[in-house]
């Protein structure tokens, strides 16, 4: 017991720390700063806040690095951690895993993303304030709404404690379970020095 309690102390602090930072972060960046030329940064706080996602995913699976041959896919962990633990709807998660941890990361902004099959247009939100959060709706533009294009509403505000929320309730099952410990430790290990190719 003293072995399950050490870990999940540890578990414990680093999922409180790396939340406790990105709330501090989150204060920094919505709220208007004494010089009024600079605008609040939604961009920064998003792709952390995302980050989060991908590493609660990861501990919850056991492994952060894809892999075809072991069938892990970053994408199809991330979208089914916000399902499973968040409570989410599928469609609207894939979206915002393609258009906040993908686009916005490899593009430095969000851009639309389109379903191959469906031929499905997703367009995308960020704020701090609105309702309807992780909701698709139609997207219009100057209140002419465009059919084929959906809209989805992020509310970083809401995510964080949904995060924080997930978090706790990962907590909560990891204090007595060997199998969720033995995930976070062998993903702690893969993260804790990626090997790389420098020539490639």
């Amino acid at each position: 017991m003293k072995y399950m309690d050490a870990m999940y102390n540890e578990i414990k602090a680093v999922l409180d720390g790396k939340l406790r930072s990105l709330k501090n972060d989150y204060k920094r960046s919505s709220h208007p700063m004494q010089n009024k030329k600079i605008q609040t940064a939604p961009f920064p706080i998003t792709m952390y806040a995302m980050s989060i996602l991908d590493l609660l995913s990861s501990y919850e699976a056991g492994w952060n690095e894809p892999n075809k041959r072991l069938s892990r896919n970053q994408t199809t962990r991330m979208v089914n951690y916000l399902v499973e633990y968040m409570s989410y709807d599928k469609i609207p998660s894939r979206a915002l895993v393609q258009m906040h941890r993908h686009q916005l990361m490899h593009t430095s902004e969000p851009r639309m993303v389109q379903d191959k099959k469906t031929g499905d247009v997703f367009a995308w939100e960020i704020s701090d304030s609105r309702p309807n959060h992780m909701k698709l709706r139609k997207f219009s533009f100057n209140n002419a709404k465009i059919n084929d294009i959906q809209e989805l509403s992020f509310n970083i505000k809401d995510f964080i404690k949904n995060l924080e929320s997930a978090s706790k309730k990962y907590l909560r099952r990891v204090k007595n379970s060997q199998q969720l410990i033995e995930k976070y430790t062998a993903c702690k290990e893969e993260i804790k020095k990626k090997i790389v190719d420098f020539d490639a």
